[in-house]
């Protein structure tokens, strides 16, 4: 993937996962499955999860050849309560990590983006790889949260 391409795609699922935020009530209570996450918890996540990356990719471009950490989803869901987290604060903190996310993929030299990372799981990554991999995780959420509402799951 090129950075135009990285960058419209991380652009158009910002804008995307947003007008979610906006749902109404009932329309945030439905899953993509029985016993799935309810839209509300996949907003939950991925605001926290876009800080997360927001966090990794910072600190792999200030201090190249770091160590960054796993996280374990279903326990940040649990624990931080997802299910009852006010919407708009996981809109805000969605908002705002995209919005710097976006702004080094537009502002950094090419060779920032190069700098590499270690993680428990994936093994070495580039700052690249991991704004690929940030793309990917929202866009797979947002097929879940489109599965929801559309009448795919159960709730």
């Amino acid at each position: 993937m090129k950075r135009a391409q990285l960058l419209e795609s991380l652009s158009r699922s910002r804008y995307e996962a947003l007008s979610h935020f906006d749902l109404p009530p009932q329309d945030r209570d439905k899953t993509y499955a029985p016993g799935k996450w309810t839209v509300r918890q996949l907003l939950a996540h991925l605001a926290d999860i876009e800080l997360v990356w927001l966090y990794r990719i910072s600190k792999a471009l200030a201090e190249p050849g770091c160590a960054i950490d796993a996280v374990d989803g279903d326990a940040w869901a649990v624990e931080l309560d997802y299910a009852n987290r006010p919407i708009l604060i996981n809109k805000e903190l969605f908002h705002s990590a995209r919005s710097q996310v976006l702004y080094f993929i537009e502002a950094l030299p090419e060779e920032h983006l190069h700098r590499r990372t270690r993680h428990p799981e994936y093994g070495e990554l580039t700052v690249w790889e991991m704004l690929e991999r940030l793309a990917e995780h929202t866009e797979h959420h947002l097929a879940q949260i489109a599965t929801a509402r559309s009448g795919g799951g159960a709730g």
